[in-house]
């Protein structure tokens, strides 16, 4: 099985946002480097679907975080939540 372009995208644009916020010393420019990517591995995609996949991932980030912050908050990994969705993996 293979990406298409869109997937391919998102894994792309997940990397760089890590990236991101891993950065320490490091200078990254994601819009030229999203725009490599998009010019070199995504061609299809429109600059319409771009910044529409962008917009989506961005209100994910946000919606999601309560997600960790309920996790981090926890303060301990429960194998036994793990084991209920290990047909995900």
């Amino acid at each position: 099985m293979t990406l298409n372009e869109r997937e391919r995208f998102l894994y792309h644009l997940s990397v760089l946002m890590t990236m991101d916020t891993m950065k320490k010393d490091r200078n990254i420019n994601i819009d030229e480097m999203l725009y490599a990517i998009w010019k070199n591995r995504c061609r299809k995609l429109t600059e319409s679907d771009i910044k529409t996949i962008y917009k989506e991932i961005e209100e994910e980030a946000m919606n999601g975080t309560t997600v960790y912050e309920e996790f981090t908050a926890r303060g301990e990994y429960n194998k036994n939540d793990m084991e209920k969705n290990d047909e995900y993996r």
